[in-house]
């Protein structure tokens, strides 16, 4: 049998049947055969039985059937059936001939339903989307005939329709709001132009139950467009269409043999591979690719990652050089402007009245944030809020007006605006009041003035249904022009009607799990919250659309979205951030959102828009408020300043700057449950992420607020300003009271950390010389010193190390003690345990015993402050945790955790960044205690490429060679 018999046959018989149940419905008496199929059949019947087959319709002899153009639209399936795409042309006269075309839209919807067939048919193992839009780009070349007609065709409708699925893949998209999409996309087109449009988008949604009463209404012929979509369906779903349909009553009641007539029908169609009708076409053996770079990189972009197979017939202006001299466009904002107060404590209650204007926690919802900072770039900014009547909305105008912001929101009477207020230092739920009246359509206007420049910017988390419903039905009328900043920094959308081209998601680190499980009804694949990067390429992947994630540290990660040649191990691209000592991190994040949008207005390309927004961010985290935003001047100062440093500058300072970082947060982990047990300290910090305050209890620091640091980072940070020759900074005077021995031989270990970050271990000597002065003690033991040379050995190669996820800081931490066993020895020799002996058994303790290393090391290894022991804890805590070292967690060992934790998470900081520590730890521990980490690894980044500029090949070189070697063993 032929292959292609079952698609053949699909095609007729879902034509006849949709045909043979309209008209039961309309009455007509059993076996009545309307006048389109009649028509298909009587061309149908010539082709099989007519001298000269396909060519006595071009010959003349034969008759077109009788009927309208709209009922000879038929004609086309059998037509398609008994002719192959190898000569379009021969196609093309024949579908214009035996369908009685009168004009051009006629022509191009009974050639497009032919070649859908005909390509269907012969190329039934390629996907029916790639068929579709084969069939448009074939219809496209073909010589044009008919007189053209006002208004869009209908190969540009088909486009349209073919653009509006590729664009619908995001788990948030509905095939219903779709369809509304679809319907807007095609209100400039006549009914009567629609069918072809219509049963192409319902033809990739066989499944969707909902979707053929919206589509056949939509059609202007609802009989026509059942039977032409049900051809479709037929030659795209054989095993459906011929399980579903009992030939004999068919055959019985039309007295239509479908089985003979397909088969006859197929005899005249030669096979024709996809490789010919290519060649045929004078195309290039391989598909020329339809897709493009998406809106958002430079138009001459290899990147085809748009998801649209067609251009848009109005895309938006150019970003980068390629935009020339196109003004600047607006930033127009959909949000739900609500009033916030941040509760101290789970008993706080909302502000009544006039209370909102005068308690000192109240301020705007963060995408006020966002406009102003698109504001100060220099851009006109618009809201869409709607505002009530009452306090908080007399609030919120007066605060648009005094921000130079446009106040285009609709006026809704009757109710005021809403509030938000989430729990800051306590878990539950937040408590929130939205707008419960607001017009539906009271954005449609806005929406479909936006021009070619102007971003739109949409908050995804409106509070109100009313406002999200008004949202939903504005978007539907989306040009395609406009560029989408979604905000999801809440760790949800709630909006159903945004394409997946035109659309950059901006997230936080700490909500983008959150935002892929609340659209995954899947066992999560693991938690993305402490690795930006990770979470940039998942959230992509769930919602397939241009991803930015902002990191801990106001660094950011773009995922783009997949296209057809962008492989599925793309990796997703690092934006660097200046270096700043954050001390108020609310509205980071949206600060970076405003001006990022800002930047698409202005025309900047993507990676200068990503880099101003990132310095946005960093520099309003050292400003006080929620709405406090650098200058323009500021911003791009620093933007330009970045650019100098270069990749590698800031790849390096990242790292150092983890390393210092993983000290000061364990030790401020630390110190609020020094001198309890292990279960208490368990029992604390259960499900924790975040610093805390001393109890009143504690003995050494009573009520040391959370980001206290205690003398296991000044013992580092005076090592760092030696190092440097600075004078080190004196302690507070509350700190004092821990001055003493309790570091012991672990303060040497300590002062070796800064070694390792300017210091590479390429030479012995020159490397072994550095330890031996940072310690700074002609009594210090031959193990004391192998202890310390270990931690720096371990700290410089992990500036250097390249990832690898199945063993990296196993692999690491042997390279080190690889590194110091070829050192010279230093030190007073006493009897004891070898260091690196110690360590290499506590890592195999690690490795055998997982579910109980805690109580092995105590036990077996020790956790005192002598470095033969904090030193060997230290490395095997710091491959522990599946998840990455935490010190939350790795405090719970017990005894000098303290100085365990902050050994090893200098190791974890250098090896993979400051993106491992919470911004908001970082942030109150420079708030209380002052260490001014980021600028001190600004300092050491140069000396370690600066002044060992000449060393550096030779340092990767070995640490590359380290690396290899410890894979292998």
């Amino acid at each position: 049998m032929d292959p292609r018999l079952p698609y053949a046959l699909g095609a007729l018989a879902g034509m006849v049947r949709a045909d043979a149940a309209n008209e039961a419905a309309s009455g007509s008496p059993d076996g009545t055969v309307s006048d389109a199929l009649r028509s298909a059949l009587t061309v149908a019947d010539q082709l099989r039985r007519g001298p000269g087959g396909v060519h006595a319709i071009r010959s003349g002899q034969w008759s077109v059937p009788a009927g309208s153009a709209r009922d000879r639209l038929l004609c086309a399936v059998p037509i398609g059936i008994a002719m192959s795409t190898i000569d379009p042309e021969a196609l093309a006269e024949t579908v214009w001939i035996a369908c009685g075309c009168t004009n051009r839209n006629e022509f191009q919807s009974a050639a497009l339903l032919a070649a859908a067939v005909s390509l269907r048919i012969n190329n039934w193992n390629r996907s029916i989307i790639t068929t579709l839009c084969d069939a448009v780009d074939l219809v496209s070349a073909m010589k044009p005939r008919g007189e053209s007609q006002e208004g869009p065709d209908v190969l540009t409708a088909t486009r349209r329709a073919l653009n509006v699925q590729a664009n619908s893949h995001s788990p948030l998209v509905r095939v219903r709001t779709r369809t509304t999409v679809l319907m807007e996309k095609l209100a400039d087109v006549s009914p009567s132009h629609r069918i072809i449009p219509l049963a192409f988008f319902q033809v990739l949604y066989l499944w969707a139950k909902e979707l053929p009463p919206v589509c056949r209404e939509g059609s202007g012929d609802p009989a026509l467009y059942d039977a032409v979509s049900a051809a479709l369906a037929g030659v795209c779903d054989t095993r459906t269409t011929l399980r579903d349909l009992d030939v004999i009553p068919v055959e019985g009641v039309s007295h239509v043999d479908v089985l003979g007539i397909a088969d006859q029908l197929l005899v005249l169609s030669a096979p024709t591979p996809l490789e010919w009708i290519r060649r045929a076409a004078g195309l290039a053996p391989d598909r020329p690719p339809r897709s493009g770079p998406s809106s958002f990189e430079e138009p001459d972009s290899d990147l085809l990652n748009r998801y649209a197979p067609f251009e848009s017939e109005s895309a938006p202006t150019p970003l980068g050089a390629a935009r020339g001299n196109a003004p600047a466009g607006r930033v127009v904002v959909m949000s739900e402007l609500l009033l916030r107060f941040d509760r101290q404590s789970e008993d706080d209650t909302a502000p009544t009245e006039n209370e909102w204007a005068t308690r000192e926690d109240v301020h705007l919802a963060l995408p006020f944030t966002a406009m102003c900072a698109a504001r100060a770039m220099g851009v006109e900014v618009i809201s869409l809020s709607p505002i009530g009547q009452g306090p908080r909305a007399s609030i919120i105008a007066e605060a648009l007006a005094r921000a130079g912001i446009v106040d285009a929101g609709p006026r809704v009477e009757g109710c005021d605006n809403g509030f938000l207020s989430p729990p800051l230092k306590q878990y539950g739920a937040s408590v929130s009041s939205g707008m419960t009246e607001m017009p539906e359509d009271a954005w449609d206007e806005a929406i479909r003035t936006l021009g070619p420049s102007d971003v739109l910017y949409v908050d995804g988390g409106i509070v109100s249904q009313a406002v999200l419903a008004a949202c939903e039905h504005a978007l539907a009328h989306l040009p395609d022009h406009v560029r989408v900043i979604l905000d999801a920094s809440q760790g949800h959308v709630r909006q159903h009607s945004l394409p997946n081209d035109n659309v950059l998601i901006m997230v936080g680190y700490d909500s983008a799990e959150s935002l892929c499980r609340s659209v995954s009804y899947e066992r999560p694949s693991g938690d993305c919250t402490k690795n930006p990067r990770h979470g940039a390429d998942k959230v992509q992947r769930e919602f397939h659309q241009n991803t930015l994630v902002r990191g801990q540290t106001h660094e950011s990660y773009l995922a783009r979205a997949a296209g057809e040649e962008y492989s599925s191990d793309r990796v997703a691209t690092r934006f660097p951030a200046p270096t700043v000592t954050s001390t108020d991190l609310r509205g980071a994040l949206h600060t970076s959102m405003g001006v990022l949008a800002a930047g698409f207005a202005l025309g900047c390309s993507l990676e200068r828009s990503i880099v101003l927004a990132n310095c946005a961010g960093a520099l309003a985290s050292t400003m006080p408020g929620a709405a406090s935003c650098p200058t323009r001047e500021e911003i791009e100062a620093a933007a330009n300043a970045l650019k100098e440093r270069g990749d590698d500058y800031m790849r390096r300072r990242d790292r150092i700057y983890g390393a210092l970082a993983g000290v000061a947060v364990a030790d401020a982990v630390a110190l609020p449950v020094r001198g309890m047990s292990p279960e208490e300290i368990t029992k604390l910090y259960d499900g924790r992420d975040q610093l805390v305050n001393a109890s009143s209890s504690h003995p050494t620091m009573p009520g040391a607020p959370a980001g206290r640091i205690t003398q296991i980072t000044r013992e580092v940070l005076a090592a760092t300003s030696r190092l440097l020759g600075e004078a080190p900074s004196e302690p507070a005077d509350e700190a004092r009271a821990e001055d003493g021995d309790w570091l012991a031989g672990s303060r040497y270990v300590l002062r070796a950390i800064p070694v390792g970050l300017v210091t590479l271990t390429a030479d012995p000597e020159v490397f072994a010389d550095a330890v031996w002065r940072a310690c700074g003690s002609d009594d210090l033991t031959s193990q004391e010193f192998q202890a310390a040379a270990l931690i720096a050995a371990a700290v410089s190669l992990g500036l250097d190390w390249k990832f690898d996820w199945n063993s990296n800081e196993k692999s690491l931490l042997g390279a080190a003690c690889e590194v110091v066993a070829t050192l010279p020895p230093r030190g007073i020799p006493t009897p004891g345990a070898n260091v690196l002996a110690e360590t290499r058994r506590a890592i195999g303790l690690v490795t055998t015993f997982a579910k109980d290393t805690f109580e092995r090391l105590r036990h077996q290894v020790g956790t005192s402050a002598d470095p033969m022991q904090s030193v060997p804890a230290a490395c095997a805590v710091s491959i522990q945790f599946s998840d990455r070292f935490s010190a939350f967690q790795s405090v719970a060992l017990g005894g000098e955790s303290g100085i365990i934790s902050a050994i090893a998470g200098s190791v974890i900081g250098a090896l993979y960044g400051v993106t491992t520590f919470s911004a908001h730890n970082l942030a109150a521990i420079e708030k209380v205690s002052h260490p001014d980490l980021a600028p001190l690894a600004d300092r050491l980044t140069d000396l370690r490429l600066g002044d060992l500029t000449s060393a550096n090949a030779t340092g990767e070189a070995s640490a590359d060679a380290l690396e290899a070697r410890a894979d292998e063993e």
